[in-house]
């Protein structure tokens, strides 16, 4: 089923080195470097050691996770229109793996945290990005725009907790426990008037 050649899980032929045949897509695009050379070695594979061979797989490398980054940005980007925020922040997280300064990658991360609820942590991710990129407008607005609605989402949840329903059915039950508390005393002090008058008429 999902074993390779050698009866390995490993498979040959694919850009770059080697990859399980049962790893999905998603997760072979966050593999680091390091990954391929371990796959090497488990399927005996030995690799060149002469400083050019070196050389061009460092130059090889270098192009494979700037492709890599391009395409996980776009990935973000994409999951973040379709709502798909989980899958978002997995592509977030893997450019920031490669790259931990990328701007992009921030700006889209902190979007789905905002629309996550989780200002806090949106907000510091792209004072991150913005300070990487003081000049960047988009960042810039976008910053603005979501320290307006946090604003505007603490005022609603305080406002939220001040009309707590649980709150109020409380009270009200505490004024009805008063109100039929004064009740019985009352009813109780006629009774006991009543049979006095009772007996001193008697």
């Amino acid at each position: 089923g999902n074993k390779g050649r050698h009866g390995s899980p490993w498979e040959l032929g694919a850009p770059g080195g080697v990859v399980p045949t049962c790893c999905p897509p998603l997760r072979r695009l966050l593999w680091p470097p390091a990954r391929r050379s371990k796959a090497m070695s488990f399927i005996g594979a030995e690799p060149t050691t002469t400083p050019s061979s070196n050389i061009a797989l460092s130059e090889e490398e270098n192009k494979l996770i700037e492709m890599k980054v391009k395409c996980l940005n776009n990935m973000a980007a994409s999951m973040l229109k379709l709502e798909h925020y989980d899958e978002a922040l997995i592509c977030c997280n893997a450019v920031l793996m490669y790259q931990p300064k990328n701007v992009k990658a921030l700006f889209h991360m902190g979007k789905v945290l905002a629309l996550q609820d989780k200002y806090s942590e949106a907000i510091q991710t792209l004072r991150k990005a913005l300070e990487l990129e003081p000049r960047n407008k988009t960042v810039h607005n976008e910053l603005s725009t979501m320290m307006k609605k946090h604003r505007e989402h603490e005022a609603a949840m305080d406002e939220k907790m001040l009309e707590n329903p649980s709150s109020t059915h409380k009270h009200q039950a505490k004024s009805a426990w008063g109100l039929s508390w004064k009740w019985l005393l009352g009813a109780t002090a006629v009774a006991i008037g009543g049979i006095a008058l009772c007996g001193h008429l008697c």
